[in-house]
């Protein structure tokens, strides 16, 4: 029910790959039960003032990147400063492609969703990290 709740709050639907359709439901599931709803709502702003409304932009491991490093570093991390540096990552189909080189190590390794939620996280918290000498949060090693 909270999910159906921040997901109506965005205007959001369930399944389809439209401007406002979110693919991926077990991972967005997976966000509230992990880091409760609001981390999905806040995940879900950031990611469209990131990118606007695109099908792209509602990615579930893409918010599920961004749901990770912002429930990780909640005293750090500034959601429209965050949004402003995804932004500089290019559009969200090409933020998603770099999650998936990252996740396969260039095509080295199979991937599954833990592995692509990792290398979200790590391509989150680089972004967070870009051009950044103070507030830098730690880079997760995602093969170990």
């Amino acid at each position: 029910m909270d999910t159906n709740t921040v997901l109506e709050k965005h205007d959001l639907k369930v399944g389809s790959r439209t401007t406002n359709g979110v693919r991926g439901i077990k991972g967005i599931l997976g966000i509230v039960e992990e880091y409760g709803p609001e981390i999905l709502d806040q995940s879900l702003a950031i990611a469209e003032a990131a990118w606007g409304r695109t099908p792209d932009t509602w990615h579930s491991v893409t918010i599920g990147g961004i749901a990770i490093v912002v429930s990780k570093h909640p005293d750090l991390v500034k959601p429209q400063e965050l949004a402003q540096k995804l932004k500089r990552q290019g559009d969200p189909l090409s933020f998603k492609a770099k999650i998936q080189t990252i996740a396969t190590n260039n095509n080295t390794r199979a991937d599954g969703t833990k592995g692509r939620l990792k290398a979200a996280h790590l391509a989150v918290a680089s972004a967070w990290n870009s051009s950044r000498r103070v507030n830098r949060i730690p880079v997760p090693n995602i093969f170990e």
